[in-house]
């Protein structure tokens, strides 16, 4: 396409070639007048010879005149003796003389002009050379012009058609942008369709398998109830059989007893009979009472765990199939300004919630959300910065929650107190299943363990630490961690917290970067938050086994020290404190 810079080169072209013609008339006119002043010249140089001439032939008259003065002189002087002739040749001699350096003067003089007239000839003659010159010069560079100015004009030309052709190319393009558009709006349609299809019949087949699986587990227990049944008839009529074989064994015992003592005396043998049939009446009274029916024994603790491991599966698929669908939630930022409403979703590959203005059918991954795998804390209330900064919405605390990980916090609202108990619960079940390995409980010998490291994060604590945006690259600092006490902005109260600076202060108000101690939600060993995820490999791949992060809804602390067990019992310490904390915070909710 031609530019403006292209039509003034152009005119400008046109311009330089209109002058050097005009130049170059100026100079041919100068020229014509050289050659007419040099014709002069030669006309005037031309007179001068004529006169030059002449004079030599005079000169050579003078001088025949004046030889035969001489030899008239000489006749007179031999002839006449009187002074009169000899002054009259005087005369005559001496006239002569001056008429022959008259001569000579005039010859000397014309040659002289001559010479001048020659020299001012070669002096024309060259100027008129370098004129010339000029106007070659002139009139190549006017051609040189008019080849430009071509040049130019099809220069011109070439981006008028240029012009041309790309506004029909981006027509072109235009029309297949516009048949783009309408075919991605087409295949946005039919993927929405299909996604919500996707969906339905994934809500579909997680309702199936959760009437198949209740249907399993009736027909399971049905089953067992049969078998337990079974087994109770296999034991009665074991225990029928078996009081039958001891009774049998009892009347052969009898009869064995009355044959031995037939022989005895009336009296006794019927004491004996009596007493035999007493002994016997005792012992099947004991036998009896010893086989007394047992009493259904109770479900084991395997059985009671596997129960409860399956019923908390079938509450994470119902849950899991209402974050697909989505929840409208209630947004709090941590600007402090008015809530907005918003859509929470799980995506379709069930790894990333979302929060947005509208749930996205195309979420590519890099909208605002936070990976389940990042949530460290499902915390309830308004216990969070965002939700302090927002005290002037009077966010109301039962009806509220918060979502924290490394990447963000999502601080919500729920349309009541009985939807955001089942909520947290359900949060809370999808932890538990996503990191199923429970935390040392705290024990009496930890108490020292804490306090010792409380002492060392009041002196202070070299680390590394770690951050990354979006819009920077990754970097590292040395920085130092210490623990001191601040004023809390809302209330003006004082309590722990922890600082990260290039060198620990003396004072501190509260304001600077930081971490409320009872803000604290995790303290994660490893590499897995989101500064480190956009981290580049080669430099997380030789420290994974020195850094964690200190996770909070403030604010998350990325750092590195210096060994693998310097790590390891720092994270120790911080996860007793943090259980520690907790229980504390708990306590108190119950009072």
């Amino acid at each position: 396409m031609a530019t403006a810079t292209d039509l003034s080169a152009a005119a400008s072209a046109a311009a330089d070639s209109a002058a050097a013609e005009a130049e170059a008339a100026k100079i041919s006119a100068v020229l014509q007048t050289a050659k007419a002043t040099l014709a002069a010249v030669e006309e005037q140089v031309a007179a001068c010879e004529g006169p030059v001439s002449s004079s030599a032939a005079e000169v050579e008259k003078a001088s025949a005149a004046l030889a035969e003065v001489k030899a008239a002189a000489e006749e007179v002087e031999s002839v006449a003796r009187n002074t009169k002739g000899k002054e009259m040749a005087r005369n005559c001699v001496s006239n002569a003389s001056e008429a022959q350096r008259q001569a000579s003067e005039s010859v000397r003089a014309c040659a002289d002009a001559h010479s001048e007239c020659d020299k001012y000839v070669a002096e024309i003659s060259s100027l008129i050379a370098k004129i010339e010159s000029c106007y070659a010069d002139a009139s190549s560079s006017a051609a040189l012009k008019n080849a430009k100015e071509l040049e130019a004009q099809d220069a011109a030309k070439a981006a008028a058609a240029q012009k041309e052709a790309e506004e029909k190319a981006a027509a072109a393009k235009a029309a297949q942008a516009a048949a783009e558009q309408k075919a991605a709006e087409e295949a946005e349609a039919r993927a929405k369709a299909e996604a919500e299809e996707a969906e339905r019949k994934a809500a579909a087949d997680a309702e199936e398998a959760a009437r198949k699986s209740e249907e399993e587990a009736a027909e399971k227990k049905r089953k067992e109830e049969e078998a337990a049944e079974a087994a109770k008839r296999e034991e009665e009529k074991a225990k029928a059989a078996q009081e039958a074989a001891e009774m049998k064994a009892m009347h052969e015992v009898e009869a064995t007893e009355e044959t031995n003592f037939e022989g005895e005396a009336g009296s006794e043998t019927a004491q004996d009979g009596e007493g035999g049939s007493a002994r016997q009446q005792k012992q099947m009274g004991d036998i009896h009472q010893k086989k007394k029916p047992k009493k259904p024994s109770e479900p084991s603790q395997a059985e009671v765990e596997r129960q409860q491991q399956e019923a908390e599966m079938a509450e994470l698929r119902e849950f899991w199939t209402i974050l697909l669908r989505g929840l409208v939630v209630m947004k709090y930022a941590t600007t402090g300004s008015k809530p907005q409403e918003r859509v929470l979703w799980l995506d379709r590959s069930g790894a990333r919630l979302y929060l947005d203005h509208r749930k996205r059918f195309d979420s590519k991954g890099n909208e605002k959300g936070l990976y389940l795998r990042d949530i460290s804390q499902v915390r309830s209330g308004c216990n969070t910065v965002a939700f302090k900064k927002s005290q002037a919405h009077d966010p109301p605390t039962d009806k509220c929650f918060s979502l924290i990980g490394t990447e963000r916090t999502l601080d919500m609202e729920m349309p009541t107190a009985f939807v955001r108990e089942r909520v947290v619960a359900k949060f809370n079940l999808l932890l538990k299943a996503l990191s199923p390995v429970p935390q040392r409980k705290l024990s009496s010998d930890d108490a020292s363990l804490m306090a010792h490291f409380q002492e060392v994060l009041i002196r202070g604590m070299e680390v590394v630490v770690h951050t990354s945006t979006t819009f920077a690259s990754h970097k590292s600092t040395k920085n130092v961690l210490w623990l001191a006490q601040g004023s809390r902005p809302e209330n003006g109260d004082t309590a722990p917290r922890l600082y990260l600076a290039t060198k620990k202060r003396k004072t501190n108000t509260g304001k600077e970067k930081g971490l409320w101690l009872d803000d604290m939600a995790e303290c994660r060993p490893g590499i897995n938050s989101d500064v480190f995820f956009k981290a580049p490999d080669n430099v997380t791949t030789n420290i994974a086994n020195k850094c964690f992060s200190i996770i909070g809804s403030e604010t998350t602390f990325d750092l590195e020290v210096k060994s693998p067990e310097a790590r390891n019992a720092v994270v120790h310490r911080f996860q007793l404190w943090l259980q520690q904390i907790q229980k504390q915070a708990e306590h108190l909710r119950n009072r």
